[in-house]
């Protein structure tokens, strides 16, 4: 199965290889950078692990048989409504650009609305630390399945249990270093 992963926040990056690891072949449009000045490890080791394993995305990649969106969309909400995280003064010039504060969540929204609702089949995936605020505008694509990770065990509404979350420094160890390292 052709599968891509668009995950902005690097939050599923063990997804996609794991993934791989089944024999998918995935294409993973992750960050290659990060803007935070202490996440260079995490960004060598995801860059690694996404030359490595993964498939990096080409000009004239067809569609995949499935989508799968990947962000905190629900942290975005609460930041959103708190007002944290605000940053006027950045140029959004990507809807998937790391850096860009709180106010770059409704270009990211619409982008992935967009690719879902025009895609096959979708699997969205949020990996929010805060549990309460959902998405819901991807309630209303009929063919997508939602996932997050602090949901409840018996469901919260549409949305499904995922809790997964991994470590890039440790996903990188796993995979690229011998085992008695």
């Amino acid at each position: 199965m052709r599968i891509e992963v668009v995950d902005p926040s690097g939050g599923g990056l063990g997804l996609a290889i794991g993934l791989a690891q089944l024999g998918h072949e995935v294409v993973h449009r992750g960050p290659t950078s990060r803007a935070q000045p202490n996440a260079q490890e995490m960004t060598r080791c995801s860059r690694d692990l996404q030359q490595r394993v993964l498939r990096a995305p080409q000009p004239g990649d067809g569609e995949a048989d499935l989508l799968v969106l990947v962000d905190v969309f629900g942290d975005y909400l609460r930041s959103l409504q708190l007002g944290i995280g605000i940053m006027l003064d950045v140029v959004i010039d990507d809807p998937l650009q790391d850096g860009a504060g709180t106010l770059i969540y409704p270009h990211r929204l619409q982008y992935f609305c967009e690719r879902a609702v025009a895609a096959r089949e979708v699997a969205v995936l949020d990996c929010s630390d805060f549990g309460a605020m959902r998405e819901v505008a991807f309630e209303a694509i009929p063919h997508a399945a939602l996932f997050a990770r602090e949901c409840p065990a018996h469901g919260d509404g549409p949305w499904r249990p995922f809790p997964f979350l991994y470590n890039h420094a440790m996903l990188w160890l796993e995979t690229l270093r011998p085992r008695g390292e």
